[in-house]
C-alpha cells in the first residue's frame, strides 16, 4: 500500500486522527494481541502506548496501524500528542 502522507493536509490528517481516537478503545487491544503485549518497535512492555500510523492512506487496515511506546514514538515521528495540538 503507498503511502500517501504527502497527498493530505495537516488538517485532513487531524482530522483523520480523530476518526481514529473515536475507534481506538476498539484497536488498542487488537493491536496489544497482535503484537504480543509489547511496542512494536523495542519490543518492550510499557505502561502506555501511543497508536502509530505506518502509512497515511484512507484505505489503510488495522495492518498498517502498529503500537509502540511513547519514546519510541516521538523518535519516529515529529511528535506532538494529539490531545496538544
Amino acid at each position: 500500500m503507498r503511502n500517501l502522507r504527502d497527498r493530505y493536509t495537516y488538517k485532513e490528517r487531524s482530522e483523520y486522527q480523530i476518526t481514529i481516537g473515536s475507534i481506538e478503545l476498539y484497536i488498542r487491544p487488537l493491536l496489544l494481541e497482535k503484537q504480543g503485549h509489547v511496542c512494536n518497535m523495542c519490543k518492550q512492555q510499557a505502561e502506555k502506548y501511543d497508536i502509530d500510523h505506518k502509512i497515511y492512506n484512507p484505505m489503510m487496515t488495522i495492518n498498517e496501524l502498529q503500537l509502540l511506546c511513547v519514546p519510541c514514538h516521538k523518535s519516529v515521528t515529529n511528535y506532538i500528542p494529539f490531545r496538544n495540538r
